[in-house]
């Protein structure tokens, strides 16, 4: 398959656009990129306002505005594999305002990603579009329960809405756990938790105006701040390795 990119949120550093969302833009063929701009909304007025958040930094970069295709989903929707087939884009784009309903309506009917696979085209995941690509997502929470005690490991407006740590199946794009907004929000530390108590394997977490890009000479890390991957050694311990921009891991030595 072609490159996944996944950025960590942000936007409002234009200086950055070019490293993070003008990779993938690249990606899908530059200024002649057919884009499908997915938004995840909880009301109709949050998705016409992430969708005019995006195309006007894909409008800058160099897209043409008649080729971005708005796909504007709330609860109860599903991404369609033919209604994207029909228009034909060169790169998918994914964005939401609440991680757990992206979850919920992008992983109900995944023939989009296969499809997505066949055609080689290049993913895009931005905020909880991020999120929701890793193998496992981990879409939520401020505390875990130790008998029937709450322990909290992040300030509960970052929560998603969820109170217990939480995690759902994801896309399968990335072989690891996402999680987005890393320093700014503190979602490093809920990955860190999902990952010390070994419900997902490896994780990556990534900051706001910063790509984590996968491809096949490895994973690797642009932008202003930084990805943090998160493994798990013997006796419970995380390790957290932090990469900034230029750095990663080549495939087969260490990934």
């Amino acid at each position: 398959m072609s490159n996944i990119f996944l950025i960590g949120g942000g936007g409002d550093q234009p200086k950055t656009w070019a490293d993070t969302y003008g990779r993938f833009l690249q990606a899908a063929g530059g200024a002649e990129a057919r884009l499908a701009l997915a938004a995840v909304g909880v009301v109709p007025t949050e998705t016409v306002e992430l969708l005019a958040y995006y195309r006007k930094i894909f409008v800058k970069l160099g897209a043409s505005p008649d080729a971005i295709f708005d796909l504007p989903l709330t609860e109860g929707q599903t991404l369609d594999a033919q209604a994207l087939a029909a228009l034909e884009p060169t790169g998918v784009c994914v964005c939401g305002t609440s991680t757990p309903l992206c979850q919920q309506v992008l992983c109900a009917d995944t023939a989009w990603v296969d499809w997505l696979k066949e055609k080689n085209l290049p993913y895009c995941g931005l905020s909880s579009g991020a999120v929701v690509a890793g193998d496992r997502a981990v879409v939520g929470g401020w505390c875990v329960s130790v008998d029937g005690e709450q322990h909290p490991f992040q300030a509960r407006s970052t929560s998603e809405g969820l109170d217990d740590l939480e995690v759902r199946p994801g896309l399968g794009l990335a072989p690891f756990a996402v999680e987005c907004h890393a320093g700014q929000r503190g979602n490093l530390t809920r990955l860190i938790h999902a990952v010390a108590m070994e419900l997902v394997g490896e994780g990556w977490a990534i900051d706001e105006d910063t790509l984590l890009e996968i491809g096949t000479r490895g994973i690797y890390t642009n932008g202003l701040g930084h990805t943090y991957r998160l493994q798990i050694h013997h006796m419970g311990r995380v390790e957290v390795s932090l990469f900034r921009d230029g750095g990663g891991v080549m495939h087969g030595q260490g990934w």
